[in-house]
């Protein structure tokens, strides 16, 4: 039987790892504060980012001869990218992602086509070595922040496949976030570029004559070359020499 001594002393520790627990739980909650007012703050820039595109793309005459809106007429390869975790204990994060990603993997082998990976997030890329699934990308080390120079590296990676015409689709598997608790499982095709863009509807062509007509400088061609991604080698290519205007966290390969 314990000694009283011993009683007391399991009770101190008890204590102390309620106190180191708590600690942790708080931390834990000012990070999610901090990730879903990123979130948040984010949604709105990127909404009228695809407007501007949409209506930039509008406004010009020859944008359907941009390589990243040329639907092939023959789809063999489709290149999936799951947007995993770098780290684990996440609940089923990581997992669902990498469930459903492997699902449309059967699904589009069951219809005879070829699957290409691009792997974002150590547990995905992890996950996809493990099953021995060969990576035509991958990049990891900046997912628990994230910066613009670690999408613009990924952008032009698949950029670079549609327009060497490696794949003829791009798909993207992410967790859409709907609340702290639920994020929603979401597959999205990211190239070819949806034509549906360049359709106004009724309301959008009002809002259009509402702001008049407007005076492209450059042509809208050209703003349209520096805001989609091209193909090759850029700054941030790993193959391209200099990591340029890529996040120093960034660690990616392409093969």
């Amino acid at each position: 039987m314990a000694s009283v001594q011993d009683i007391k002393r399991r009770i101190r520790s008890v204590r102390n790892t309620r106190k180191i627990t708590r600690a942790m739980e708080l931390v834990a909650a000012a990070k999610l504060k901090r990730a879903q007012a990123r979130i948040e703050d984010m949604r709105p820039y990127a909404d009228r980012m695809l407007e501007l595109m949409a209506g930039t793309a509008r406004a010009s005459s020859s944008v359907r001869g941009l390589p990243l809106l040329q639907k092939r007429e023959r789809e063999q390869t489709v290149a999936i990218v799951p947007l995993t975790g770098d780290r684990g204990l996440a609940g089923a994060f990581n997992s669902q992602i990498l469930r459903r990603a492997l699902a449309l993997d059967r699904e589009l082998r069951g219809e005879g086509k070829q699957v290409r990976w691009v792997g974002v997030g150590r547990r995905g890329v992890g996950s996809l070595r493990f099953r021995r699934l060969e990576l035509a990308g991958e990049f990891t080390g900046f997912t628990d922040q994230p910066r613009y120079a670690d999408a613009q590296a990924i952008a032009h990676r698949v950029a670079e496949l549609y327009t060497e015409e490696e794949v003829d689709r791009v798909t993207v598997v992410y967790n859409h976030f709907e609340s702290p608790l639920v994020q929603k499982v979401t597959v999205q095709d990211i190239l070819p570029l949806s034509e549906d863009l360049l359709e106004a509807d009724d309301e959008e062509r009002r809002d259009d004559a509402m702001r008049g007509d407007f005076i492209f400088e450059p042509e809208p061609e050209q703003i349209l070359e520096r805001l989609l991604p091209p193909g090759g080698n850029h700054p941030g290519d790993p193959r391209g020499g200099r990591r340029g205007g890529c996040s120093d966290r960034l660690r990616g390969r392409t093969y």
